[in-house]
């Protein structure tokens, strides 16, 4: 599989992709920004700590990523409005395949705030993909994860201030109410959509490797 990435869209297995086009909607073409670890910076280490307690005892579920951006970027814009959260809605690569819509918090235009990418997980599952581990032997490893994660900081479990080394993001300012209606849109054509066996695919795999996983917890 060849990924490349261009200015508004990406090339996959020589098939041109744009975003803000049918299939891939971008709430604001003309402030469509790319975020990567290589363009964003971390956060001072006060900053930090202060995001940390005010996110303490908080539990971010995974695929609820427009209602943890709305969490997030509401409290943050409450306590510390001088970092000037942005709540952005695009797509994003987590894997070398096709992006998958998703939805975030923007400080100063520079530093991102993503509990939908746990760290500690896909850095475990990239290791256990490269020993060709079973799927069980997996889930029992995360399950382990986050049973001993329970209790860390934000800080340690998600991205806070600089991007993610492996994951890519093309999006747009947004709102709460209009990433919902994309999202909503994007279910309407999903038989259409050209990641759409990609997405039963993972969809279908992902329901039972959950099942494993709340089996070893």
């Amino acid at each position: 599989m060849e990924l490349q990435f261009l200015k508004n869209g990406f090339v996959l297995d020589g098939n041109k992709y744009k975003f803000g086009s049918q299939f891939y909607p971008i709430s604001n073409l003309s402030k469509l920004k790319c975020f990567f670890h290589d363009n964003t910076l971390p956060l001072p280490v006060e900053t930090v700590d202060k995001l940390d307690e005010l996110f303490h005892n908080m539990t971010f579920e995974t695929g609820n990523c427009y209602e943890n951006a709305k969490t997030i970027h509401d409290l943050i814009k409450k306590n510390y409005k001088e970092l000037k959260p942005m709540i952005y809605t695009g797509w994003i690569f987590p894997t070398p395949s096709y992006p998958v819509h998703h939805s975030f918090v923007v400080l100063n235009q520079k530093h991102i705030v993503d509990p939908g990418v746990p760290i500690l997980e896909l850095e475990y599952m990239l290791e256990q993909s490269q020993k060709n581990s079973s799927a069980e032997e997996i889930a029992k490893g995360i399950a382990n994860i986050r049973n001993s994660s329970k209790n860390n900081r934000f800080s340690e479990q998600y991205v806070l201030g600089k991007g993610y080394q492996l994951v890519i993001y093309y999006a747009s300012p947004d709102t709460y109410e209009n990433s919902l209606t994309i999202r909503d849109y994007i279910n309407r054509i999903a038989h259409k959509h050209p990641s759409y066996k990609q997405a039963i695919q993972r969809l279908n795999s992902g329901t039972h490797f959950k099942q494993l996983i709340q089996k070893e917890q």
